[in-house]
């Protein structure tokens, strides 16, 4: 082993498609043979993650709406996601996945709580960490998230001000000072890794030269603290068997199979150290990781 780490995380959400007046969902002809979407992504993603226990082995969060579906309606899937959550691998997530930037401070915090409160129902303990949905985030979120015991988050490279007379070196995590002794632990992702697992078809059809030709060499070049070096990819859980087909074995041999370097989860990185002695970084206001104009794309026409 060398002393490189190396984790994924995948963001699982699924707005709830239920009809408001009737409570059904609705047949979506574009997700046949399934009468609609969900059903589908379940079939494809969700339930071949959790039988060959992928859930177990990476860093996740799990959208309200769609853990609420799941558990009434696929209880087998809900219940192998359910064991294999250890305390470290799991994240909450903001209740109904709205832009908080763009919310108001009450409901900024409505939405942080029912997010906590809803994974603590779930899985019997507090998450210390919370995925904001599109990684939208401003400093006012943080404060909410920070007075409701959130310790730690995950964002985008680009969403972080570089600390003074530095780079942003992507292999180490990273404090937000928030003020009135407040603070956040920020864990920032690949950008190249997770782009590539995300949207590059061919760079995920062998997990093992996947492992050996873009993870090593990110985690083999020597960190300029001397720290060891973390590596995370970030993706949409949904990529993992419905986005691509198939990518559930890619994940899975990816994750079990002997590698140079040790797997771990953000949440398991950041569970013995003092936040208050990571190195500080600012936050880039109002930015998300899949809006490269802000968040433009839910408040203004994006260019």
């Amino acid at each position: 082993m060398t002393s490189g780490r190396f984790a994924v995380h995948g963001h699982f959400y699924q707005p709830a498609r239920h009809d408001p007046f009737s409570g059904d969902v609705p047949s979506e002809p574009g997700a046949a043979p399934f009468h609609d979407w969900t059903s589908r992504i379940a079939a494809e993603c969700y339930a071949p993650n959790a039988h060959r226990g992928n859930f177990a082995r990476i860093g996740w969060d799990i959208g309200p709406t769609l853990a609420r579906r799941l558990r009434r309606e696929c209880p087998e899937v809900y219940a192998a996601i359910e064991r294999q959550e250890n305390g470290r691998n799991g994240m909450a997530q903001a209740y109904h996945h709205a832009i908080l930037p763009l919310a108001s401070t009450r409901d900024r915090r409505t939405e942080v709580r029912w997010g906590l409160r809803d994974f603590e129902l779930r899985f019997g303990h507090r998450p210390v960490g919370l995925w904001l949905p599109e990684t939208a985030v401003d400093l006012l979120t943080l404060r909410v998230c920070a007075a409701e015991g959130v310790r730690y988050t995950i964002l985008a490279p680009w969403q972080v001000v570089p600390p003074r007379r530095g780079e942003i070196e992507t292999r180490q995590p990273y404090r937000v000072e928030l003020g009135g002794g407040r603070r956040m632990g920020v864990v920032l992702y690949d950008g190249l890794l997770s782009a590539a697992a995300s949207f590059e078809a061919a760079a995920t059809a062998d997990a093992d030269r996947f492992a050996i030709d873009r993870v090593a060499p990110r985690l083999s070049a020597p960190m300029p603290t001397g720290d060891r070096p973390f590596v995370l990819i970030a993706t949409d859980g949904e990529l993992y068997g419905h986005h691509q087909k198939f990518r559930d074995l890619f994940l899975r041999r990816l994750t079990t199979a002997q590698r140079p370097f040790e797997l771990t989860t953000a949440g398991e990185l950041l569970a013995p150290v003092d936040i208050a002695t990571l190195q500080e970084v600012g936050v880039q206001e109002q930015t998300s990781w899949s809006c490269h104009h802000g968040i433009a794309r839910w408040s203004a026409p994006c260019p």
